[in-house]
């Protein structure tokens, strides 16, 4: 289609709806960021020492005290890895600008996305049609919020060589046929 309306997501944190689907009306109890055993910088607890622990990890003066090796367990905290994945049909990009349902699921992911980074998660975007028309691998941090936005606002046109049946003289006669009725 040689006339294509482009309709980017709504600008973010200006009042946009809440999303209504998913995990964004509340987060399982077992999805929520949580604390495992590693490199961290929290206390977990001293415990004896097991063969295959670091030297590095034995708490010598608490050792001495005790009279045996004790290792000192720290815990880092764990995000979640969240994979959105967006329609991007012809059919759900029919209807009034701004308002067709892809439309409104472009706002929504962008508000789900940027929920997500804000609390630490790694946030990937997969844009699906008849085939995937593009992806945006899991990262984090502001740059990587930027090129979700520019997927998602680029790649969900239908103006995409994919969509159309029609070849490179169909859409010749087309775009005569329109400048003619311009005149």
């Amino acid at each position: 289609n040689p006339l294509v309306v482009e309709v980017l997501p709504r600008p973010v944190r200006l009042g946009l709806d809440r999303v209504k689907s998913g995990r964004a009306e509340g987060r399982a109890p077992d999805a929520r960021a949580g604390r495992s055993r590693g490199e961290g910088a929290e206390f977990r607890e001293l415990r004896e020492l097991r063969a295959g622990d670091p030297f590095r990890k034995i708490a010598w003066k608490a050792s001495a005290r005790r009279g045996k090796l004790l290792v000192v367990e720290k815990e880092q905290e764990e995000r979640d890895a969240i994979w959105i994945l967006v329609d991007a049909s012809l059919e759900s990009a029919g209807g009034a600008p701004g308002e067709a349902p892809l439309d409104r699921a472009l706002d929504q992911v962008t508000r789900l996305a940027e929920e997500h980074l804000e609390r630490g998660d790694r946030v990937g975007v997969s844009i699906v049609a008849a085939r995937e028309l593009t992806r945006v691998p899991l990262g984090q941090g502001p740059k990587h919020f930027a090129e979700i936005l520019q997927k998602l606002s680029f790649s969900t046109h239908t103006s995409d060589a994919d969509r159309s049946d029609w070849d490179e003289a169909d859409v010749q006669r087309r775009v005569l046929d329109h400048l003619r009725s311009i005149d």
